[in-house]
Order: structure tokens, then C-alpha cells, then sequence
């Protein structure tokens, strides 16, 4: 039998694999990220759990959402067409497009409410030609059906929900967000106003406690309002086109979450029109927990 000399193998092993694991911490700046690499791990009803070492409980944390109206993000105007140079310079802002005959051109602008920067046009618009047989639409009537409308704020909903681990799969969605419809009538008229999400934002705010990531000011934008993931599917079943790999280290922070809704108006004397988007805006709590490993040395 030989003589066996030092540490046994497994203690060896250990304090060998603490060794590099401080090496490699050092070797890199304060609050960097690491390089980053597909992490495995299992998707829980209240986040992310992986087993390695004496990693425990994930913790949990909630939200709450609020209802209520959005605020229009585009508005739109109108000049007037010079008939001696239609496709010239713009003439004077023309105002009370709705009460105009039908059939009179213009030029329309669609303009960012809060920047003030062009989003669309100038284009041609013709104002529409109504039924003469039924009465014209009143913008009023139009106004009371927008106000019916319930644009309710985002539900965010992520999976992993509340926390997940670095470099792993995060689907994002929003609950709540189904089309939405209201109708006003008057003077025979019916007015019915359409509202859809068509796209949502995620914007990745930076840990409160300074820590700092690759991923703060990140914003993530998703046609729509995303695909639920479902925990009773496997994972090969079912995909997502909005999803995030969200970087390390460790932390905690908020993400502001903003869907987009675009809205329409028809009417059944066969006129409608666009009505711009509103943006609701609503912010989840969120964290990124690193995966912790012990090493027993015996």
C-alpha cells in the first residue's frame, strides 16, 4: 500500500475550485459582468431555482396595477394645398377637419406630442365623402365614444416571475391587453372606437443600490402584447419572439413597461379615421439572482 501524502483528493478539489473562482473574481472590475454563458435552470410559479450547492429559496416580490385613461403620444395636422402648386410648399394650419366638406384636399403632418418630431407625412389627405342621405359625424360624437374607452395600464408578466438567473431565458408579456371597443350614437349616426396594442417597451432601470449591469437603460421592444408562457407546456412546445437574457451581477431593480395602443374610429355612415396612440405606462419590480455555490472542503 502507498503512502498517501498531503490533503485528501476531495478537500484538494475543493479549495483548488475556490481558488480559481477568487482569480477569476479578481481579475475583474468592480460590479463588472461576467462573460456571459447559457445558464440552466428551472422555471418555478415564483422565479427562477437551480440547484447547485446549498443554493436555497428564491425570494418573492408582487405588483399591482392600476386602471385608467392613457395619454395620446401622436397628434396630427392639417394645412392647406396650394391649387397652383399642389405639390409646393404648405399652406396656413387648417383646423375642424371633421366639419370640412368631403373631398377637399390637404396636407396632414402626424408629429411625436412629447418631442415634437415628425412621425409621419406630410401626406396627401382628403377628407372623406359621406353618405348625403345620413348625417354627417360630429367630432363631439367621436369624442364621447373615445371617452367610453377603457385603456386599462400593462400587467406586466415575466418567466421566470419576480427573479431570474443571469444569462437565462426571461419571457416577457403583459396580461389585460385585449382589443378594446366603445360606441357613442347621435343624430342617427353610431361612432365606434377601436383600440389594439401593437407594440410594448421594456425599459430596464438600473439597480437602486448603485450596482451596475449591461443591461441598465436596455430597452426591449415586442410587437404586440407578447405570448403568456405556459408552466403545464414543455419548453420544446411552445416559443416567444419577446424574451431577455438579462446580464449579471446580482441585483435588484424596476422595469418601466409601456404598451402601445393604436386607435381608430368608424361610423356607420361609412367615414372613420385615425386617432393616433396612447401609451399606458406601468413599472414591475424585478432581480437577477447570480447563482451560489458552496464548496465543502470535508
Amino acid at each position: 500500500m502507498g503512502t498517501r501524502v498531503g490533503r485528501p483528493l476531495p478537500r484538494l478539489l475543493g479549495l483548488l475550485a475556490a481558488a480559481l473562482t477568487l482569480a477569476a473574481a479578481a481579475a475583474l472590475p468592480a460590479n463588472a459582468d461576467a462573460v456571459p454563458s447559457k445558464t440552466g435552470g428551472t422555471r418555478t410559479e415564483n422565479g427562477a431555482a437551480v440547484g447547485v450547492g446549498s443554493q436555497t429559496a428564491i425570494p418573492k416580490s408582487g405588483r399591482k396595477a392600476h386602471r385608467g385613461k392613457g395619454i395620446r403620444s401622436t397628434e396630427c395636422r392639417f394645412q392647406a394645398l396650394d391649387s397652383a402648386n399642389p405639390l409646393g410648399a404648405q399652406g396656413p394650419e387648417v383646423t375642424g377637419i371633421r366639419r370640412l366638406d368631403p373631398g377637399i384636399n390637404l396636407w396632414r403632418s402626424c408629429y411625436n406630442i412629447a418631442t415634437g418630431a415628425l412621425v409621419e407625412g406630410p401626406a396627401l389627405y382628403t377628407t372623406p365623402v359621406r353618405n348625403p342621405a345620413e348625417p354627417a359625424v360630429g367630432f363631439d360624437t367621436i369624442e364621447l365614444a373615445l371617452a367610453n374607452i377603457d385603456i386599462d395600464l400593462p400587467v406586466p408578466a415575466l418567466s421566470p416571475p419576480a427573479v431570474t438567473l443571469p444569462n437565462f431565458d426571461t419571457w416577457l408579456w403583459v396580461d389585460g391587453q385585449a382589443d378594446q371597443t366603445a360606441s357613442a350614437s347621435a343624430g342617427g349616426v353610431t361612432v365606434t372606437v377601436t383600440g389594439e396594442v401593437v407594440s410594448t417597451t421594456y425599459l430596464i432601470n438600473p439597480a437602486a443600490d448603485g450596482t451596475r449591469s449591461r443591461d441598465d437603460g436596455r430597452v426591449i421592444s415586442c410587437d404586440g402584447p407578447g405570448t403568456p408562457y405556459d408552466l403545464a407546456v414543455a419548453d420544446r412546445s411552445q416559443s416567444s419572439d419577446c424574451a431577455h437574457s438579462f446580464a449579471a451581477p446580482t441585483r435588484s431593480f424596476t422595469i418601466d413597461v409601456t404598451s402601445t395602443w393604436r386607435l381608430a374610429w368608424t361610423a356607420t355612415d361609412g367615414s372613420g379615421g385615425d386617432l393616433g396612440a396612447i401609451d399606458r405606462t406601468t413599472t414591475v419590480p424585478y432581480r437577477v439572482q447570480a447563482k451560489s455555490t458552496a464548496i465543502r472542503t470535508r
